[in-house]
């Protein structure tokens, strides 16, 4: 069993996605630290599907943010 040292999520600013740099070197750098990170794409940016860079609601963004934390717990067996 691997030991996690913390989960981190990483959430990009409006207009960008998990692949910019001030999103992906500090998730590179927490990772090489043994850290588990995830990096959210909102619909419509970076790698996910939607109307590019349309954001209907910051109520879906808070959601969809949640639900990739929520979702991270239960994928690495963590108790809250």
């Amino acid at each position: 069993m691997i030991k996690i040292a913390k989960i981190f999520h990483v959430v990009a600013p409006l207009q960008a996605h998990g692949a910019y740099p001030t999103v992906r070197y500090p998730a590179e750098l927490l990772a090489s630290a043994g850290h588990v990170v995830y990096a959210l794409d909102f619909p419509g940016h970076g790698e996910s599907p939607g109307t590019r860079g349309l954001i209907r609601s910051p109520h879906d963004l808070t959601n969809d943010a949640l639900a990739l934390a929520q979702w991270a717990t239960v994928r690495n067996n963590c108790i809250v």
